[in-house]
């Protein structure tokens, strides 16, 4: 049992050395570290004294120093209490002041016990085992002891259903099993076994044992909380041991062989063995240490290789899809990632969208919201994210961390780098962790910095020139359609004594997808369509033409809206079967003898009436879904009178909808003031108004699609 209590205790002070240690060197700096670092002091004075003891047992001193073990006892479970409100990492610093509250009782309680035999009253090892006479403040020490441990606990569980980010619950129960049961059982063992029952079997192999299990817990909980880059300096010092070990057998084989009386080295002079054994170590620095270097930094120089291939191979390619799956796919296999994934803009739905992925399961990414707080910070800081600076810098991330926190917890992320085009950020790549759990080295992190710079560039140029394909796309494809468009579009306003016309068109390209037509039965008649189709290119040209023939060849029935509608509805669901662009149109006829109007809506903005008599508008509505996308699809119909000096007009939504830089809707209520102001004006003259004062509300900033205005009044 004396041998079994002196190798676990023995291993329990290396491993609270070792980390001491880390926690020294790494980042002295943060509140936890440092409460750290005092509660693995007062653990260290436990074992070490019992390490002393059981070691050297025939010393005279046992009883004091089993007494300063006592008193690191319960200064251990005053750490606890304090550790209990610094992790895990706190926004807001402990107050020192409170610390020394917490801590205060239990050093007058170690006071007592190291300069008195109160709590300890005389202490020796026999035959392996150690045997101790506890005073009368013995139970008050214990009872102490169990007072912090108990406020420990109970902090710990309150602040696990407290807080609401969901990796510091998991640090926190981590710590709470492996701990809480650690000290129980060390309690039981060292104060309540030998106190109540005098039984002194597990005294120091239960606090051993003990504190291996806490040590585990905690150092578990702090490393994974990236607090300490423990592997990048376990693999460094692991490589120099065997570099230095292995470099002595062939020092160790020439001396060997020299000392040694055998025929190889009868006659050979000693002056010749510094310069041999120079030559040895020179010839392993040259090549033998280089191969095992190699061998410990095998992943390392794979990825180091993989950069400077990627980037050769990489700078040839102008697919932008294929940039991205490069990109993504070299850093999943170079750096053994278990997730690897690219978040896009996209254009469309403004977010930032999973856009390609590497991962052995099916991932699901949520959007970013382009004004979210991550893609604000990478507006301001253009540089690479770990996880681990989240953590460790309170004074940039103290009030944003949790959403931070959150996205890299939800998507088991380790570090973000950033891609930006046009002064704006692109794209995020995000790398998960490493299949076999190790960190990113510092030789990493620097490489991953110039890899980003350099795929940042390329992706940029990708898209640039992806860009710069689909504008000469657009444009050949605008060409034909203005062609096409020539064909369908009515060229010129009908001419009619009783009603007069007035129209502009501002297409975001060169001809665009709106469309207006006429049809004229009679002299006593006229039709009229207007018409918007989603899309850019030949598609809308197409449509267009569709309509006009199905117009024209409706000119019998112009009088019927609701027969004209089912009619360009019918033609329109035979050419695309209810899966082609988005078509909406509004059809008005208008009785030139009876003044009056018979109209059909099929998705279209409503047809508004300036009404004359009474000085106000009438808006002018009927059911009707969009061209197309049913062919049972049925149109309503209504009718309405018009007077001498009734104004009426079409308008495309995208009119009311266009915002200029200071985010202004242009607005319906804009476009009736124009109407009202110049009523006893000619249509081509209000709708000359209309487009010149658009334009000058617009200003630098362009519509998101074509814009449309048609107006027809009533005159004698």
């Amino acid at each position: 049992m004396n041998y079994l209590n002196i190798i676990l205790t023995g291993l329990s002070v290396f491993f609270l050395l070792v980390m001491a240690f880390f926690i020294v060197i790494k980042d002295w700096r943060s509140q936890l570290n440092r409460y750290f670092e005092f509660y693995i002091l007062s653990a260290l004075g436990i074992l070490s004294t019992m390490f002393l003891v059981f070691t050297f047992p025939n010393l005279k001193n046992i009883t004091e120093i089993n007494r300063v073990t006592q008193a690191s006892t319960v200064i251990f479970f005053a750490a606890v209490f304090t550790m209990s409100f610094v992790f895990p990492t706190r926004e807001k610093k402990f107050p020192f002041k409170y610390a020394i509250f917490i801590v205060f009782p239990a050093l007058l309680v170690a006071i007592v016990v190291i300069f008195t035999d109160l709590s300890v009253f005389h202490a020796e090892v026999k035959n392996g085992v150690l045997i101790r006479t506890p005073g009368k403040f013995y139970v008050f020490y214990a009872i102490a002891a169990f007072l912090y441990l108990i406020m420990a606990m109970i902090n710990f569980i309150r602040k696990y259903f407290k807080t609401n980010v969901l990796i510091y619950k998991l640090q926190m129960k981590y710590f709470f099993i492996g701990v809480s049961f650690a000290l129980f059982f060390a309690s039981i063992s060292s104060i309540v076994m030998p106190y109540l029952y005098n039984d002194l079997t597990f005294y120091v192999l239960g606090p051993s044992i003990a504190s291996l299990f806490a040590t585990v817990a905690l150092f578990y909980s702090v490393i994974s909380l990236e607090l300490m880059d423990i592997s990048t300096v376990f693999h460094k010092t692991v490589m120099y041991v065997v570099i230095s070990t292995i470099i002595f057998i062939p020092i160790y084989f020439v001396l060997y062989v020299y000392f040694s009386n055998n025929w190889i080295n009868k006659n050979f002079p000693y002056y010749f063995v510094i310069p041999l054994l120079t030559f040895v170590f020179v010839m392993f620095s040259l090549y033998i240490q280089p191969l095992i270097n190699k061998i410990f930094r095998r992943k390392q120089l794979v990825f180091e290789n993989m950069v400077d291939n990627f980037i050769r191979s990489v700078s040839l390619e102008k697919e932008f899809e294929d940039v991205i799956s490069k990109t993504v796919d070299a850093l999943h296999e170079t750096l053994f990632l278990k997730t690897a994934f690219i978040l896009l803009f996209n254009e469309k739905t403004r977010k930032y969208e999973l856009n390609y992925n590497k991962a052995k399961n099916k991932l699901e990414v949520e959007p970013l919201e382009r004004n979210s707080i991550i893609i604000r910070w990478f507006l301001q800081n253009q540089e690479n994210l770990t996880r681990t600076r989240i953590y460790r810098d309170e004074n940039e991330f103290s009030e944003i961390k949790e959403p931070f926190l959150n996205f890299f917890k939800q998507n088991d992320l380790r570090i973000v780098l950033p891609i930006y085009h046009e002064n704006r950020v692109l794209a995020l790549i995000c790398l998960g962790s490493k299949e076999n759990l190790s960190m990113f080295s510092k030789d990493q992190l620097e490489k991953l910095r110039y890899f980003r710079n350099e795929s940042n560039e390329f992706i940029s140029t990708a898209l640039t020139y992806k860009t710069a394909q689909e504008e000469q796309f657009i444009a050949r494809t605008v060409d034909l359609s203005s062609y096409l468009l020539s064909k369908s579009s009515s060229q010129s306003l009908p001419n009619n004594k009783k009603i007069k016309f007035g129209a502009f068109i501002v297409p975001k390209y060169e001809d665009g997808g709106n469309y207006f037509d006429f049809v004229r039965p009679g002299q006593n008649g006229i039709g009229i369509l207007i018409s918007n189709v989603s899309g850019v290119g030949i598609n809308p040209a197409i449509y267009s033409v569709l309509m006009r023939s199905s117009l024209q060849a409706s000119v019998t029935e112009a009088s019927s809206s609701y027969m004209v509608m089912h009619n360009l509805n019918r033609v329109l669901y035979k050419y695309n079967k209810g899966k082609g662009n988005f078509v909406t149109a509004y059809y008005v006829y208008y009785d030139i003898k009876s003044m009056r109007l018979i109209y059909s809506n099929a998705g279209y903005p409503p047809l508004e009436i300036f009404r004359v008599d009474t000085n106000s508008f009438e808006t002018l509505d009927s059911e009707g879904i969009p061209l197309g996308f049913e062919e049972s699809a049925t149109f309503g119909i209504s009718r309405t009178s018009l007077i001498l000096g009734d104004i009426a007009f079409l308008y495309s939504k995208s009119l009311i909808n266009a915002k200029n830089q200071n985010g202004e809707s242009f607005g319906l209520t804009r476009l009736r003031s124009i109407i009202r102001d110049n009523r006893t004006k000619k249509p081509t003259e209000i709708s000359e108004i209309i487009k010149e004062i658009f334009v000058r509300f617009m200003g630098l900033s362009v519509p998101e699609s074509d814009i449309i205005v048609l107006i027809f009044k009533v005159v004698q």
